[in-house]
């Protein structure tokens, strides 16, 4: 629950998977490209933990500095590595090691022990983990 009437706003205990891969342009794809995957990636995360995890996309937040005119390379990894510190996790997107910023975050990543998925399959081992299905009978499945 976000709003406590006793406390008043309370910040969310979920976990958090950060989204990393390449967002400029690279060898045959745009960053709109890149910035899609990365969005298809987020979407699928989501399903695949019923909606239940919070799900950090960096590529979205450097179009926002960009029409500030912020262009700045130092400048939004120090941004991204703040935001992945508060993640529990880290999914790395295909290509993530062409990207000098994801390789850093990645490294980052292995620094300070925060889990690093490369497939979704991972991701799915590690949502069940964090939240157990209660068992079924055997009547109560669907045929």
């Amino acid at each position: 629950m976000l709003y406590d009437a006793q406390k008043g706003i309370q910040p969310s205990n979920r976990p958090m998977i950060y989204v990393a891969g390449p967002y400029k342009d690279t060898p045959g794809c745009s960053r709109e490209y890149n910035r899609g995957i990365a969005d298809i990636t987020g979407r699928q995360i989501y399903r695949v933990t019923e909606g239940k995890v919070d799900i950090i996309i960096p590529h979205n937040f450097h179009p926002m500095w960009e029409l500030f005119g912020i262009d700045d390379y130092e400048f939004f990894l120090s941004f991204d590595l703040r935001i992945l510190l508060l993640c529990n996790s880290i999914y790395m997107l295909t290509r993530w090691n062409q990207s000098q910023g994801a390789i850093l975050e990645h490294s980052f990543a292995v620094h300070k022990n925060i889990e690093i998925f490369y497939d979704l399959e991972e991701v799915k081992k590690w949502y069940d983990k964090l939240f157990p299905q209660p068992n079924k009978c055997l009547g109560d499945m669907e045929m």
